[in-house]
C-alpha cells in the first residue's frame, strides 16, 4: 500500500493471529506506527453504532421495527421507516456531501442533535419506499445515533459501553494522540479538497513533504456514522465481536447483523454489514487522510482489518491478501 503509514492484522474468535506495523504517523517526527496507533475509523463506526442499537432491542428498549417517527418527534418522512431500514441503508434517506462537517481544530462546531436535525430538515425527502432498494447514507446513521440517545439516554456512553465489552481500551470519539491524515500532494482529489473546503483549507493543512500533504487534526461534526479514532488492537477487538456470540450481542443478534436485509447500486447489506460475494461480511471507512477496513468470515471463524494514514492507500488490495493469509 502506499501510504506514510498502516497497520494489519488477521483474527480469529480467540483475537489477533497477527498484527503487523510499518511506516511513520507523522512525516515531520517519523514517529513509527506501533499496534497502538489510532486511526480514524470513519465509516467502520457505523458497526458500533449498530452494535449499540441491537443492545436495545435484546434489552426490551427498542425493536427493529419499530417506527421511527414515535421516538423521535422531529423525524418527519412520509412514510414509515424503522431501525432495520436504517441499519440496513434501506430507508429512503438522501446521503448529503459531508464535506461542510470536517473543522479547523477549535473551531465551533454543531452538536450531533443539531446537525442530524439541520440535515434532515433539508432531505427530508425520501428517495425511495423504505425497505425497496439499499442507498449508502450518513444520514441513516445520524438518525440512528439521535435514537439512541433517547432509548440509551446518551449515544457516546452506549457506543463505549460497546466498545468496552469487545476489549477496545483506547477508541474513542476524542482526537487525542493518533496517526496524522495524509492526501497525496499532487493529485485530482487534494485539489478538489482545497476547492471544497476553501477558506478553511490553510487551517486544515499542516504540512506538504515527501509527496504528501499531512492534515492538521481535524474536528468532525457527527459521531454515529464515522467519529471513532482507534487501534488496529482495537479494531481486531471490535472484529473478534462479530464472530463471537455474548462478547457484546447474542448469537441470534449476530445472526441477524450477517443476514442480507437489503440490495442496491452497491451491492448487499445487513444491518451495518456490507457483503461481499465470498461470503465475507464487513465495513470500511474513508476520508480525510484515512482508510479503516474490518472483515470477518463467520463460517470459519476468521477476519482481517486494515488502517491506513493516506485516503487513497489501496486498501481493497490488502484486504484479499490478508483473506488469503487466512486460508480463505
Amino acid at each position: 500500500m502506499e501510504c506514510p503509514g498502516w497497520a494489519t492484522a488477521t483474527f480469529d474468535a480467540d483475537g489477533a493471529r497477527a498484527i503487523e506495523t510499518g511506516g511513520v504517523a507523522d512525516l515531520v517526527t517519523g514517529a513509527p506506527i506501533a499496534a497502538t496507533t489510532r486511526f480514524r475509523w470513519f465509516s467502520v463506526t457505523k458497526v458500533v453504532t449498530a452494535l449499540a442499537i441491537l443492545r436495545a432491542v435484546e434489552g426490551g428498549r427498542l425493536g427493529l421495527e419499530d417506527d421511527v417517527r414515535e421516538r423521535l418527534p422531529w423525524f418527519r418522512p412520509r412514510a414509515r421507516v424503522t431501525p432495520r431500514h436504517l441499519l440496513s441503508h434501506a430507508s429512503g434517506l438522501a446521503d448529503p456531501i459531508s464535506f461542510g462537517w470536517v473543522h479547523p481544530p477549535g473551531r465551533p462546531r454543531r452538536s450531533d442533535a443539531e446537525l442530524t436535525r439541520a440535515t434532515f430538515a433539508r432531505y427530508a425527502r425520501l428517495r425511495s419506499a423504505p425497505g425497496a432498494i439499499a442507498r449508502y447514507t450518513n444520514l441513516g446513521y445520524l438518525v440512528l445515533g439521535e435514537l439512541l440517545e433517547v432509548v440509551e439516554g446518551d449515544y457516546a456512553r452506549a457506543a463505549q459501553d460497546v466498545l468496552s465489552r469487545a476489549g477496545a481500551t483506547t477508541a474513542s470519539f476524542t482526537v487525542g494522540p493518533s496517526a496524522r491524515g495524509h492526501e497525496p500532494l499532487r493529485s485530482a482529489r487534494t485539489a478538489a479538497m482545497a476547492v471544497i473546503f476553501g477558506r478553511r483549507t490553510p487551517r486544515l493543512v499542516a504540512y506538504a513533504r515527501a509527496g504528501w500533504v499531512g492534515l492538521t487534526p481535524f474536528e468532525l461534526e457527527g459521531r454515529a456514522y464515522g467519529g471513532l479514532i482507534g487501534s488496529i488492537e482495537d479494531l481486531v477487538a471490535l472484529g473478534r465481536a462479530l464472530l463471537v456470540s455474548d462478547v457484546v450481542v447474542s448469537d441470534a443478534s449476530l445472526r441477524a447483523m450477517r443476514r442480507r436485509v437489503a440490495t442496491g447500486p452497491r451491492g448487499a447489506h445487513g444491518l451495518s454489514l456490507w457483503h461481499h460475494q465470498d461470503g465475507w461480511v464487513g465495513h470500511g471507512g474513508e476520508a480525510g487522510g484515512y482508510r479503516a477496513e474490518v472483515h470477518v468470515d463467520p463460517r470459519r471463524g476468521v477476519g482481517v482489518a486494515v488502517l491506513t494514514n493516506a485516503g487513497t492507500a489501496a486498501t481493497g488490495a490488502k484486504v484479499e491478501e490478508l483473506k488469503r493469509l487466512t486460508g480463505a
